[in-house]
């Protein structure tokens, strides 16, 4: 099991950078056309008891989240919860760390927990275990089950 959740995790981390760093017109995993100024991908340790895998990215139409690998894209219905988390998360001491996007972790081994990875850029942080702010991972998942606005590609009525 503990095989499958790495190389799951793996193959996702591979799917997400590759569509931010070539911003393939035809990728699915991008809003559109232009790479994401802001990205969030979080992975939460138990996966298997159904907590939901979020993925936000932003670019200049606006923040746009999946949940679950899933193909669909949903515009961030939660207007004032995604601002506030990003704000916290620019001004914390964790991003004050933050290294080139091309330093960040790409595989992860070991015990299952928490995994938050989030770039600005060219820059970003990647965060395991108990290292990951408790109040984010709880807003993420919030963002993740309530947070879902319009389906990308279809219009609002």
């Amino acid at each position: 099991m503990m095989h499958l959740r790495i190389g799951l995790l793996i193959a996702f981390v591979a799917a997400s950078f590759g569509c931010t760093s070539t911003a393939d017109k035809t990728a699915d995993c991008c809003a559109n056309d232009e790479r994401p100024v802001f990205e969030i991908s979080f992975f939460p340790e138990s996966m298997h008891e159904k907590e939901p895998i979020v993925d936000i990215l932003e670019d200049s139409s606006g923040p746009a989240i999946r949940v679950d690998w899933a193909r669909e894209r949903y515009r961030i219905a939660e207007t004032s919860r995604y601002p506030r988390l990003k704000k916290q998360i620019l001004a914390s001491t964790q991003w004050e760390k933050r290294v080139p996007k091309s330093e960040l972790l790409g595989v992860f081994t070991g015990p299952p927990r928490d995994i938050l990875t989030v770039c600005d850029g060219d820059e970003g942080i990647c965060l395991q275990g108990s290292d990951v702010p408790r109040r984010w991972r709880d807003e993420l998942i919030q963002l993740a089950r309530i947070g879902k606005g319009t389906k990308i590609g279809e219009q609002s009525r």
